[in-house]
This record gives structure tokens, C-alpha cells and sequence, in this order.
């Protein structure tokens, strides 16, 4: 036997509805062995190898009182759907399966029939089963279903258990039963012209740990299970709706609107619409799940127009910063063109009789102009003080100056709170948790599960160290541009150097009670009111004969977030200063133009 290969069934009924009962009421005339016709898709693939392996349809017979089934595959070098009451091991099951399979057969041969009547052609086509090309090697697959046992328990259930459950899950009506077992089958798998076999691994003749042959589900717990999934999918999204919205509420003003990634919620609401139109998708196309389906496509309809709506709001505001930005570098390259233009050609040589003469340059060459002998035209009435004004302000009004941009490279803080920031990562974590989860190959995609999991969170814990840390924690320099810093370290030495804030120069130090002493060792402390809530602020002043333990460390970093100095040299309370910028970008003072957070 061979066990290096993998295989994989799934069961196809005919009926409409995802099950087959419908029984042609053929049985054998003595014994009574009720039979139906069943077709399954197999896939074989070698575990050694990277491809996808080989996929097949078989058809055959269902006995459902013993759980056994026969299959074979059938093509042009196989009959086995003509050949298959020959697998069979005794009389009555030969019987049995002999009378569907000619209705089987009678009733394809009809329909090959009438399709002849309509275009003789098609019976001179390759006889390609089911839409598949014609197997490498053929198959004949012999099943049996297991016992069902509930986990943990010593005895089966019983048929009277049995055929309740089967009845509650055909046509539900809430009537309790016990947990749906799983569904456990042994399978042999013969190749006559390949000439090898395949076995199941499983009890008895192997571990438990080994294998248990072939697990799987009913279709209609199969169904409830999307069901489910569908109806958290629509939860998600509706929490996600949520989310977009006080998104939205936060960055309410052009200075905050300006700050977010177009990019990023771009990429956000790429991956919305795919599912929302496969959600809408299958709403029209499977009945079974059409209610769900629906209820999440709406879901995500809500989720999809209010972040368009979001996007054309973020797009109206940073496209004048764009343009504004793309303006200051065209005059950037042009100002730097000017001062260094271009080479000259040297004047071609011509020898003469009477010597070496210079040919005169053309009139289209880039010749250097002397600005040192260049005349200077004086208007009439010889104001010549307004001519060089005039060329200083045009000569200054192409110099570059810096604009706002919205590019990452600045590592300019977070928008908006960090409520929705989280409350995306956890939604879509929990989208990721719920697709790795629903799948029946529990251990590989557990492992996959966690693996998403931890990727997430580490982002999550990234952003939230930026936010305490600051933006350019754990980011190299040469990935942002150096802007301004709010919080920056006040040293007693810096007086001299005009780096203190106003309002801090005046006045002796004094030690604080407040025990800021022990956040900042070494550290002093002096106050001043906030021009914005009118509340007292005490800013810790690092002394002058003091090192760089106490300013570099984690305790010297939280302590400098509790205030904000401008450019300008005004300080204030984080929260405040953070609260005003996000309506307008001016000192609350002195009203000078403050660079974005």
C-alpha cells in the first residue's frame, strides 16, 4: 500500500435543495436493500511534489441503511460505470446496484439522444465526463461510513437518535438534539491500470494520532456554519461602519483631514467592495444562504459608500496642498537650473594661412552672459531703486519654502484618537480569525490563525508605542523629513541660547512637592499658566551640570508629552495645544503660523 499520497472526497448529491433522497424505490425484491445513485469529486496529489494532483468525478451507488459506497471513474479506456454492479461483493448488493444503474444509464443515453437530434456532431466529441478531461489513471473507490459517536462517549448512537437528527437537519423545526457528530468514513482506493492502491489511516489498524480516515460534515452543517460566518461578517462590518464614522467625526477640519493616508483607506475600501460584490453575488446565486448573504451585502454597502464618501473628502482637501507642493519643486529645480546653467560650448577653431581664428558661436548656443558687464536700463524716470526692488521680489518669490505635505516620510502624529485606529486592527483581525477557523483542517490552519493574529497585534503595538513615544520612536532618519519638535528637552543652559519657553526665563528655580522629582531624577520644575485652559503647568528644567540620563530615558520621554512648545516660544498643555491645531494651525497667542503635528 501507498501512504505517501493524499486524497480528498466530496460527496455531490443531485436534488437541488443539497440533498439527495430521492430513491428510485428500487430494491432487491428478497432483501430490500434500498440503493441511490451518488457522484463525488476526488482529488489524488503526491505530498512530495508541489502540484495540485489530479481531480476526477466518479459516480456510483449508496447503500444508506449499511453507510457503504461504491465508486469508479469512467472514460473512453474504462467503462466502469457499466462495469460497476461487478465490484460489488455478494448477489444482493449486485442486484441492487445493477437495477439504478441502468436507470442511470437509461437516462443519460436519452439525453445523449435528444442532444444528437439537435447537432449530430456532438456524439463524434472525446467523451469527457462531467466537463473533466479523461483521468491519467482510473479509479474504483470502495467507503464505509463509521459508527456516529459523540466525542467522549463509549457506545453509538442509536438509529432512533439518528434518524431524529437527520430529520431536524432536512426539515428544521427546533426540535432539540443532541450535537451533531462528525462524520467519520474508511476508504480503499484501487487503480487497475496504474496498478497501486490507497488506504485511510486510521483506527484500528492505526493510531488515532495517525489519522482518522476521512472527516468531514454534513452539508446542511456545512451550510449553517457559512450561515454564521455570513451573519458575523455582517456584525463586523456594521462595527466597522461604526468606526468610519467617528473616524470622520475626528478629522472634521482641513488640518486633520489633511493628515490621513488616502492610500491606506484606499487599500481598506478595495478589499470592502471585492467582498461586498461577492457578497452580492452569492445573495443571487445560492438560495441556501440568500437571507445572510443579503444582510452582509448590506452591511457592507453601508461600510462601502461611507468611506467613498470619506476618501472624496480627504482627496478635495489635499489636492491644493498637492499642486501647492508640486508648484514649490518646479520653482526649486528652476531656481537651481539658474545657478548652474548649463555649459557653454567652446567656439570651434578654424586654421588659416594667416593663423588661428575663432569662428563666431551661433546664435542658439548657451553661452555664459557676463553679468559683469551687463548694462542695466534705467526707466525713465530714473528710478532705479524700484527696478532692483522689483527683481528682489521676484528673485525671493522663487525660492522654495516648505509646505505641508501629507507624504508618511514627514512621521507626523496619528490623526485622529487611536480608538478607531485599534477598533479597525480588531475587526479585521477578527475577519482573518473567522476564515482561518471555519476550515476543517483544524491544526494547519490554528497554527495560521495565530500567525495572523500576532502580525496584527505586533502592528498594533507599534502604533501604540508611536503614540506614547512619539512618531519617529524605532524609525530610521532617513525615512522622514526632521520637522518640528513639540516636545523638546528645556535645560537651564538654554536661557542664554533663547531655547526656554516664555515665561519660564523669569524667576529662580524652585524643587516641586509634586513629586515630579521622582519622575525625572534630577530634574526641576517650574510653572506657568496655560494660555488655553488658564491652568497651571509645571515643565520640568533639566539643570545645566545635569548629563543625558534623565533626558533620554522612557521616564524623561513620558514626562516631556505633558507639554507643547511652539516655534514661536509659547508652551502649553498637550491636550490643549492638540485640541486647538486640530481647527487651525495658529499659536493661540501670538497668532504665528504653527507647522502640523
Amino acid at each position: 500500500m501507498v501512504y505517501n499520497r493524499s486524497s480528498r472526497l466530496t460527496p455531490e448529491p443531485k436534488a437541488e435543495d443539497g440533498i439527495d433522497d430521492i430513491d428510485y424505490g428500487l430494491v432487491h425484491p428478497i432483501k430490500g436493500i434500498p440503493v441511490r445513485e451518488l457522484s463525488a469529486s476526488l482529488t489524488v496529489r503526491d505530498e512530495s511534489s508541489n502540484g495540485d494532483g489530479y481531480e476526477m468525478r466518479l459516480h456510483g451507488v449508496h447503500w444508506p441503511q449499511e453507510g457503504s459506497i461504491l465508486l469508479t471513474t469512467t472514460s473512453d479506456k474504462f467503462a466502469g460505470a457499466y462495469g460497476l454492479p461487478h465490484f460489488t461483493i455478494d448477489e444482493d448488493h449486485f442486484n441492487s446496484s445493477a437495477i439504478v444503474m441502468k436507470e442511470i444509464l437509461r437516462k443519460r443515453l436519452e439525453k445523449m439522444e435528444e442532444a444528437a437530434k439537435e447537432d449530430p456532431r456532438s456524439l463524434l466529441e472525446a467523451n469527457h465526463i462531467d466537463g473533466l478531461p479523461t483521468p491519467h489513471c482510473e479509479y474504483v473507490l470502495f467507503a464505509q461510513l463509521q459508527t456516529l459517536m459523540l466525542e467522549g462517549a463509549e457506545a453509538p448512537l442509536s438509529q432512533a437518535i439518528i434518524q431524529e437528527i437527520e430529520n431536524e437537519l432536512r426539515f428544521p423545526n427546533g426540535a432539540p438534539v443532541v450535537e451533531i457528530p462528525r462524520l467519520q468514513m474508511s476508504v480503499v482506493i484501487f487503480s487497475p491500470d496504474c496498478g497501486f492502491m490507497l488506504e485511510s489511516k486510521g483506527p484500528p489498524n492505526f493510531a488515532t494520532a495517525e489519522g482518522e480516515h476521512l472527516v468531514g460534515m454534513k452539508e446542511e452543517v456545512f451550510l449553517q456554519h457559512v450561515r454564521n460566518f455570513l451573519l458575523m461578517l455582517a456584525v463586523v462590518w456594521f462595527a466597522q461602519t461604526l468606526t468610519i464614522k467617528l473616524q470622520c467625526k475626528e478629522a472634521s477640519t482641513p488640518s486633520t483631514v489633511g493628515r490621513v493616508s488616502i492610500h491606506t483607506m484606499g487599500m481598506m475600501l478595495l478589499a470592502d467592495g471585492l467582498l461586498f460584490f461577492a457578497m452580492s453575488l452569492a445573495s443571487a446565486t445560492m438560495p441556501s444562504i440568500f437571507p445572510c448573504a443579503l444582510l452582509a451585502s448590506f452591511s457592507g454597502l453601508m461600510s462601502l459608500v461611507l468611506g467613498v464618501r470619506f476618501i472624496l473628502n480627504i482627496h478635495s482637501v489635499q489636492e491644493p496642498e498637492r499642486q501647492e507642493q508640486e508648484r514649490a519643486q518646479a520653482a526649486a529645480a528652476a531656481a537651481a537650473l539658474a545657478r548652474n546653467p548649463a555649459p557653454s560650448r567652446p567656439a570651434a577653431t578654424v586654421i588659416t594661412a594667416a593663423g588661428a581664428d575663432t569662428l563666431p558661436l551661433p546664435v542658439t548656443s548657451n553661452a555664459q552672459t557676463n553679468t559683469a558687464n551687463t548694462p542695466i536700463i534705467i526707466p525713465s524716470d530714473q528710478d532705479i531703486d524700484a527696478e532692483i526692488a522689483e527683481n528682489t521680489a521676484n528673485a525671493a518669490s522663487a525660492v522654495p519654502r516648505p509646505t505641508t505635505t501629507t507624504q508618511p516620510s514627514q512621521a507626523s502624529r496619528a490623526v485622529t484618537d487611536f480608538g478607531p485606529i485599534y477598533g479597525q486592527f480588531v475587526l479585521l483581525l477578527t475577519i482573518i480569525l473567522l476564515v482561518s477557523l471555519s476550515s476543517t483542517s483544524w491544526p494547519l490552519f490554528l497554527r495560521t490563525a495565530y500567525t495572523h493574529a500576532g502580525w496584527v497585534w505586533c502592528q498594533v503595538l507599534v502604533l501604540a508605542s508611536q503614540e506614547i513615544l512619539g512618531p519617529r520612536w524605532a524609525a530610521p532618519k532617513g525615512w522622514y523629513e526632521v520637522g518640528w519638535d513639540y516636545h523638546p528637552v528645556l535645560r537651564e543652559d538654554g536661557v542664554e541660547e533663547g531655547g526656554l519657553p516664555i515665561g519660564l526665563v523669569k524667576g529662580g528655580l524652585s524643587r516641586s512637592n509634586t513629586g515630579d522629582e521622582e519622575r525625572v531624577p534630577g530634574s526641576h520644575t517650574r510653572s506657568v499658566d496655560c494660555a488655553i485652559c488658564m491652568q497651571v503647568l509645571e515643565v520640568p528644567i533639566v539643570p545645566a551640570d545635569d548629563g543625558v540620563t534623565g533626558v533620554t530615558g522612557v521616564t524623561g520621554v513620558l514626562a516631556r508629552r505633558a507639554y507643547m512648545v511652539t516655534p514661536c516660544r509659547h508652551i502649553f498643555h498637550t491636550q490643549c495645544l492638540e485640541g486647538w491645531m486640530k481647527f487651525r494651525l495658529q499659536c493661540p497667542i501670538c497668532r504665528e503660523t504653527l507647522p502640523p503635528l
